[in-house]
């Protein structure tokens, strides 16, 4: 299937010299999903996968960042376990798992880009318009945990913070 939607989070850099504080991030995201479904009675299982380019990104200025500093995640992808209950040709649905992302952080003296591994969680519902078609609107919370900049951002190790809430809708072709 495909997926689109937008992001909206936070990121927070902190260094031995003085923090940020959080910053907010935002961005559109596009891309594709795979999965697999079993239905028991009215309960459905299913694992799904997805990959996004994205956009989401934000600055700030001030404490060690004496210019800008600023946060980029430019692709996300998940897997994640799917539960729901089938109501007719509608299926709300709880979901989670593992998530990944390309966090680069920049600073005015370089940048670092790190794949990072993280968690999700969220929800949604999808809904079979035709035989084999379905659109799904859902909602993630996607945590990418701390991670290092050492070396490329600055002459001290920084501690970079990306989390971000995921709005996007899909459209898939059931086989």
């Amino acid at each position: 299937g495909l997926n689109g939607g937008y992001g909206f989070g936070s990121s927070d850099w902190r260094a031995p010299v003085g923090a940020t504080g959080g910053f907010d991030t935002s961005g559109g995201l596009v891309g594709g999903t795979i999965g697999y479904n079993f239905q028991t009675g009215a309960l459905v299982w299913g694992i799904e996968g997805d990959f996004d380019w994205a956009n989401i990104k934000g600055s700030t200025t001030g404490a060690f960042c004496f210019a800008t500093c600023t946060t980029k995640d430019s692709w996300l992808g998940t897997g994640r376990l799917r539960l729901g209950y089938a109501f007719d040709r509608w299926l709300p649905y709880v979901t989670g798992g593992a998530a990944f992302g390309d966090v680069k952080a920049v600073s005015p003296v370089g940048s670092e880009t790190t794949t990072k591994v993280g968690w999700t969680i969220g929800g949604g519902v999808e809904w079979a318009f035709l035989a084999n078609w379905t659109a799904k609107a859902e909602y993630l919370y996607v945590d990418l945990g701390n991670g290092d900049c050492s070396g490329g951002c600055s002459a001290a190790p920084i501690n970079v913070k990306f989390q971000t809430s995921l709005v996007r809708g899909g459209l898939n072709y059931r086989f």
